[in-house]
């Protein structure tokens, strides 16, 4: 199991609202997406010093590699953009690496795309997820089943070019997946985001409890099939790819470059995104008979890629399962008597209610009904 020295390590802490406007500011951001150890961080660092962080930086980028802070740097540096990670080279997490089972030669291409598969993937080939909360902020303009469809896009795009099936389970109490829009400060993690405009949404790798979860920034503009604002589709698709295991791109154009990427008519992965999930998972499995698409198939483990059959085969087509029926919860707001209610020794609370019970995460910022 992770514990939060690990996971410091995978998402940036950012503070709130800033700019990047000075050396100092700038060091500071270098050291918060991974370019500079804490230890290496000190206001008596010259230009000199930080030349060669700035080149990773600016290689990142996709911009001319000066290795100066000059106004296009510092431009990307204020651009709007994903809160996990750019580089892992810190001690710890090249000694958790390890740990993991991953070798030196996995460690940098890690750092590259992509997770070595020993080490932070998924082992079964079925996964689950549902939207935890949604937007309070945007149910002004966007309606909670348009910013649902862009979600539910966004895992059709990856199950499409690789070997995984994304099932909707709305009601279920723990998913392999939780999306929400949060708060700045918000209680499933200890990332807090830092306003409007600068760091977006950041996600965890695949694991138990809030590992695998992906957490939008609700103070966005958050839009759907517009330029304007930020488009869910192209954050949400960025973000499922960290749930699955993947990091930062330097290619240009990928969808996992840490910077956003704005709106598409047509969003597609680019190839390096593409190999990065196939190195870890394969590519879409063909099989001679479809699979079921009902909602309730259970996950299975299996190797991958998997290997080819000897039989004719015909390809496989990405399924996203959505449920046949969604229960209803009661609205504990106009009546909020229940029939009993317990908790349990992992800080849980149940609380039932006739045929139904409410499920509360420990966090206390979230309720699922069940039947």
């Amino acid at each position: 199991m992770w514990n939060c020295v690990q996971i410091v390590l995978i998402i940036a802490t950012v503070g709130s609202g800033y700019e990047i406007k000075s050396r100092h500011e700038a060091l500071m951001y270098l050291n918060r997406f991974g370019y500079v150890n804490d230890e290496d961080v000190s206001d008596q660092m010259n230009a000199s010093d930080l030349k060669p962080m700035l080149v990773k930086f600016q290689k990142m980028c996709n911009i001319n590699q000066t290795g100066m802070l000059d106004a296009k740097t510092m431009d990307m540096m204020n651009a709007p953009r994903c809160g996990n990670l750019d580089i892992n080279e810190t001690e710890h997490h090249t000694m958790f690496l390890q740990e993991m089972g991953v070798n030196e030669v996995d460690i940098g291409r890690y750092r590259r795309y992509t997770l070595n598969e020993n080490g932070l993937t998924w082992k079964k080939r079925e996964l689950t997820y549902k939207m935890g909360m949604f937007s309070a902020k945007m149910g002004s303009h966007v309606s909670r089943d348009a910013a649902l469809e862009e979600i539910h896009q966004a895992f059709k795009i990856w199950s499409e070019v690789t070997n995984l099936d994304f099932i909707y389970r709305p009601n279920d109490p723990k998913v392999d997946i939780d999306l929400s829009f949060t708060v700045r400060f918000h209680k499933q993690d200890q990332y807090p985001f830092d306003g409007p405009g600068k760091t977006l949404a950041h996600a965890f790798p695949p694991g138990e409890g809030v590992l695998g979860d992906v957490h939008f920034e609700d103070e966005e503009d958050w839009t759907v099939k517009t330029p304007k604002g930020i488009n869910v589709l192209f954050v949400a698709t960025h973000e499922i790819g960290h749930a699955l295991g993947l990091t930062h791109s330097m290619v240009k154009g990928a969808v996992m470059q840490p910077f956003y990427g704005g709106y598409s008519p047509k969003l597609q992965l680019h190839s390096d995104d593409i190999a990065g999930v196939q190195s870890m998972y394969g590519k879409r499995e063909t099989r001679q008979h479809k699979p079921t698409t009902t909602s309730t198939v259970k996950p299975f483990q299996r190797p991958y890629p998997t290997p080819a059959p000897s039989h004719p085969e015909t390809t496989r087509r990405p399924n996203i399962h959505f449920p046949t029926k969604e229960y209803s919860r009661p609205d504990l707001c106009k009546d909020s008597s229940i029939d009993a209610i317990t908790t349990l020794p992992d800080e849980t609370v149940y609380a039932f209610k006739g045929t139904c019970y409410e499920f509360v995460s420990y966090a206390l910022d979230d309720i699922y009904a069940s039947k």
